[in-house]
């Protein structure tokens, strides 16, 4: 059992890379024949090397979700107005609303984190109570 005054530690790498460090590259050698007119001529006398790649790496993100987020995920979840009943079961939110008294309250966190997750471009996560 989850005591709805706790709150979340949670830490999610983002979608995508960001570049750590440049690479360093050695550029091409060329030779320019008749440079300027009609029968110029461009020949390739030595193709542009890479000295040293670059480097990548994910970004990793770091929150507290708060005492109000873990009541959230421990209530029941209800339609939004304006949205058929029917084609809200057929969401997500609507098939956990199904399985509802079935689930322990840490798979309801769970499926509430993950959404979260999704939702803000993650892939990977972990999360802890504190």
């Amino acid at each position: 059992m989850i005591n709805k005054d706790s709150k979340i530690s949670l830490s999610y790498v983002l979608a995508g890379e960001s570049l750590v460090k440049a690479g360093v590259y050695e550029t091409a050698k060329v030779l320019v024949v008749n440079g300027f007119t009609d029968n110029e001529v461009f020949k390739e006398l030595q193709p542009m090397r890479t000295i040293k790649r670059a480097e990548y790496s994910k970004a990793t993100n770091s929150t507290t979700l708060g005492n109000s987020f873990v009541q959230m995920a421990l209530e029941v979840p209800k339609k939004p107005e304006g949205v058929n009943y029917h084609r809200w079961l057929r969401t997500p939110m609507g098939k956990i609303s199904q399985q509802w008294k079935r689930m322990s309250d840490e798979q309801k966190v769970t499926f509430h984190v993950e959404q979260f997750v999704h939702d803000m471009g993650g892939e990977e996560y972990s999360f802890e109570f504190i």
